[in-house]
C-alpha cells in the first residue's frame, strides 16, 4: 500500500512540473531554491547551472520573463568527445527518452546547408563535422513546446533540449513589445 501511494505521489509531483522540479511562472528565487546543480551564472533574466543529463556533461539554463517569471528551461549538452558519432549516439538516446515520455515527435526536421535535400543517418557524422547538419525534433504538451536539436555550435557539436512555456513566452513577447513601443 505504501509503495502504491509513493508511486502515485511521485507521478502527481512530476505531472505538476514543467521542467525538472519547476513550473512555468515560478519566480526567480523559487527556481534557485529547488535547483540542486552547481550555479555558474546568474543575472535578473537567466540562471545557468553546471549539470549532467544521462551522464552527458552540460548546462541547465533557466530564462525568465521581464516580470521575473520562469518561461524557459534548456539543457545545453556539449561534452568533449573526440569521436563525432558519440554526439549522434547521445542525441538518439535522448530522442528515444523523449519519445518514451511524450510520444512521437510532432515535427521532424533535418536541415543541411549542402545541395542534398535529404541525408541518411549514415551521413550525419560527415555533415555534423562540417557544421552543415541541424536535426530538430519537436514535441508539444498543453503547456510546453519542446525541441531537441543536434547541431554544431561554434566549433563543436552540441545537443540542446529546449522547453518553452506556451503561456509565459507569449506574455513576455507582449510585455517586451509594450516596453519597446514606449521607447519609440
Amino acid at each position: 500500500m505504501a509503495v502504491a501511494l509513493l508511486i502515485i505521489n511521485v507521478h502527481t509531483i512530476s505531472a505538476q512540473t514543467n521542467f525538472r522540479k519547476t513550473t512555468w511562472g515560478m519566480p526567480y528565487s523559487a527556481v534557485k531554491s529547488v535547483e540542486s546543480c552547481k550555479l555558474s551564472t546568474e543575472n535578473p533574466s537567466v540562471l545557468i547551472y553546471e549539470c549532467s543529463l544521462a551522464q552527458i556533461k552540460g548546462k541547465i539554463i533557466y530564462t525568465f520573463t521581464s516580470a521575473g517569471r520562469l518561461m524557459r528551461g534548456k539543457y545545453f549538452l556539449a561534452p568533449e568527445y573526440v569521436n563525432i558519432n558519440y554526439y549522434i549516439r547521445d542525441f538518439k538516446l535522448l530522442q528515444d527518452l523523449l519519445i518514451e515520455k511524450y510520444g512521437d515527435a510532432n515535427k521532424k526536421l533535418t536541415i543541411t546547408s549542402g545541395s542534398k535535400l535529404s541525408i541518411s543517418d549514415d551521413e550525419w557524422a560527415a555533415y555534423l563535422s562540417s557544421g552543415t547538419l541541424r536535426v530538430e525534433k519537436k514535441w508539444s504538451t498543453d503547456k510546453t513546446n519542446i525541441t531537441l536539436t543536434l547541431s554544431k555550435v561554434g566549433d563543436k557539436p552540441a545537443i540542446q533540449i529546449d522547453y518553452v512555456s506556451i503561456q509565459y513566452d507569449t506574455l513576455d513577447i507582449k510585455d517586451s513589445k509594450a516596453v519597446i513601443l514606449k521607447d519609440l
